[in-house]
């Protein structure tokens, strides 16, 4: 059995402290190698990234505002499968010394160099946090050196609503049943009311949005581009 380093031991033990979220609970810590997928994973990365920071003598928090894959799996969503490979932060890209404790985590525990990033708020994080209408709530982690924030169910769900209407080219498969989760979460269950409740993601500008949930509202299946009575 190989041995593990003195750092790479320190981030195990903080991975398994006990999450404010979930009382007294030990989170299952992600092996050296084995990378981290689920909720309790990426938990675990981002205490080791917290116990890093802190280590490093980083003074002010750094902001993870949570989209994606890792906010769903917090609200209990994707009950599917349950994972997801990284954290996706509506935030300003991170300093150089902050991306470097990022990737020094991943190394350690065997995860892409980037598994939390800033990818989806593009250049101009702001114009992302204005699209979405974006609101996050904060989190009892009790990290030192992180201000884990999580966006909210409207924010997610228009943040799928809008992928969605593009889904069809840029291949992402999981956008779809993730704003079915949305919706049934929120006991929207027709295409009135789901109009009713978001009206800003409207017909014009998500023409597929619209095309996709009116068909799967009255039929059970999702709409085809080569749909043209959904509006009349």
């Amino acid at each position: 059995m190989g041995t593990v380093s003195p750092q790479a031991a320190a981030h195990r033990e903080a991975a398994r402290r006990p999450n404010g979220r979930f009382g007294t609970q030990h989170h299952s810590a992600p092996e050296p190698g084995n990378g981290a997928r689920d909720l309790s994973g990426l938990l675990g990365a981002l205490r080791c990234l917290d116990h890093e920071l802190e280590r490093q003598g980083f003074a002010e928090r750094v902001r993870v505002h949570a989209v994606g894959g890792f906010a769903l799996l917090w609200h209990g969503l994707r009950t599917d499968n349950g994972y997801t490979f990284d954290v996706d932060s509506l935030t300003d890209p991170y300093d150089a010394p902050v991306r470097e404790a990022i990737e020094q985590v991943g190394r350690t525990l065997g995860m892409e160099p980037a598994w939390l990033n800033t990818d989806v708020a593009g250049d101009d994080p702001e114009m992302a946090l204005e699209l979405f209408d974006a609101r996050f709530v904060a989190t009892d982690t009790k990290l030192n050196r992180i201000d884990l924030r999580i966006a909210d169910i409207p924010t997610l769900t228009r943040a799928k609503a809008i992928a969605v209407d593009t889904d069809e080219f840029s291949g992402r498969e999981r956008d779809w049943p993730d704003l079915l989760e949305l919706l049934k979460l929120q006991r929207i269950s027709s295409y009135r009311e789901f109009c009713a409740a978001y009206p800003e993601i409207n017909d014009w500008e998500y023409p597929e949005t619209h095309r996709s949930l009116e068909c799967w509202f009255r039929t059970g299946e999702r709409g085809s581009s080569g749909d043209t009575d959904w509006w009349q």
